[in-house]
């Protein structure tokens, strides 16, 4: 149980830094995605991984798009089946300089909500060390 005000000022700081870290996470990739092009694209397949028999099920997608005249197939993992079907239409971005890398919207979401949570934690810590006075 933490109930010492220098426990919860180190927790405090640990939090923050791992915030801050967060916070940089996010700004790379927004900076590295914002040179990536808007796309159309195809959802040519979706293969299950792994997660047979599991909790935990990971999926390829397959997206074709045109780049410049040229098809192009990009896959990419995602964590959940997440509503995509072969021949479905969705909005990617592709890296101009590699049009197979596309945005990993997934990692953003993820980066976003653990950094969303520290950000409250960080901010209860506060409060409770400001209420020990």
């Amino acid at each position: 149980m933490i109930n010492g005000k220098k426990q919860l000022i180190i927790i405090a700081i640990a939090s923050a830094a791992g915030f801050i870290i967060s916070i940089g996470l996010i700004a790379g990739n927004v900076s590295k995605y914002s040179k990536y092009i808007p796309v159309e694209a195809k959802v040519a397949g979706v293969l299950m991984k792994n997660g047979v028999g599991t909790a935990t099920k990971t999926f390829d997608v397959t997206y074709e798009f045109n780049v410049g005249g040229k098809q192009v197939q990009a896959v990419q993992g995602v964590n959940s089946e997440g509503g995509f079907y072969g021949g479905q239409t969705v909005a990617i971005r592709y890296n101009p300089e590699n049009p197979t890398e596309i945005e990993d919207k997934s990692a953003i979401h993820t980066e976003i909500f653990f950094t969303s949570f520290l950000g409250i934690f960080t901010a209860l810590l506060v409060v409770g060390i400001v209420k020990k006075g």
